[in-house]
């Protein structure tokens, strides 16, 4: 019993002696230290891509607010436009109908700009 304790001391350390020269081994180290820096270069580059797609996802967002200011400005800039015609041909009720059709274009781009 005691021989079969004193084997498996042996063996143990053996192995625990075998494992640490490893550890303290440069080729070893030098290879942990690659893989630590595959590994971060792996999570860095995920990261740099999700800004990249941010960034243009962001951008279409601008452009499409952009325009839908440009579009919504028009509309306003047409409602008053049609409203004086119909003012000056004596229609005040279209006139008013125009107007009240501006002021909701204004109100939307308003919220447009701020947004």
């Amino acid at each position: 019993m005691f021989t079969l304790v004193r084997r498996a001391w042996r063996y143990l350390v053996f192995a625990l002696s075998g494992r640490l020269s490893e550890l303290s081994d440069p080729r070893v180290q030098i290879e942990q230290a690659v893989q630590e820096a595959r590994e971060r270069h792996r999570e860095l580059t995920q990261r740099a891509a999700s800004v990249i797609g941010n960034e243009h996802e962001l951008g279409m967002r601008l452009t499409r607010a952009a325009e839908e200011t440009d579009r919504l400005q028009e509309n306003a800039r047409q409602a008053i436009l049609l409203a004086e015609r119909s003012r000056a041909a004596g229609d005040e009720a279209k006139a008013r109908s125009y107007e009240e059709s501006a002021r909701a274009f204004a109100s939307r781009l308003v919220a447009a700009e701020s947004a």
